[in-house]
């Protein structure tokens, strides 16, 4: 499986009406579900709820999470298949995750800036003469 497999990200949202503290079980049958097909998580993340951007099944807001993975790209229809079956969920979708190498952040220099205080005196002398003459008004 290792030499054909491809890392794949599922991002899904649950329905609002779970509970809170069934979301976790949920996960973990979206987990089992990916393991039970040889398929090997690389990464998750904790669902949020999350307002949507449009209704969904009657509903307007769900939460969202999201599993990376590694899988035969020949299993991916099954996998399909059983979160079709899964009630819970309102919209997912599966698609090949590129794997992005980061660059190393460089440290960089402060950016110094230099005012010209003339000029910033002058703009200040400006100000104040232009709002004594509007108070004389």
């Amino acid at each position: 499986m290792e030499k054909e497999a491809k890392m794949y990200e599922v991002a899904y949202f649950f329905s609002p009406l779970v509970p809170e503290d069934r979301v976790s079980d949920e996960v973990n049958n979206m987990r089992s579900a990916i393991e039970v097909k040889q398929g090997i998580v690389i990464y998750e993340d904790k669902p949020k709820m999350q307002r949507l951007a449009y209704v969904i099944n009657k509903f307007d807001s769900g939460y969202f999470g999201l599993i990376k993975f590694m899988i035969d790209p020949a299993i991916i229809s099954s996998l399909k298949d059983d979160l079709d079956k899964n009630d819970k969920i309102i919209r997912f979708v599966i698609s090949v995750s590129k794997v992005v190498a980061r660059k190393p952040l460089r440290a960089r220099r402060p950016v110094v800036v230099k005012h010209k205080e003339e000029k910033e005196s002058i703009k200040l002398e400006e100000i104040d003469r232009r709002l004594e003459e509007i108070l004389k008004e």
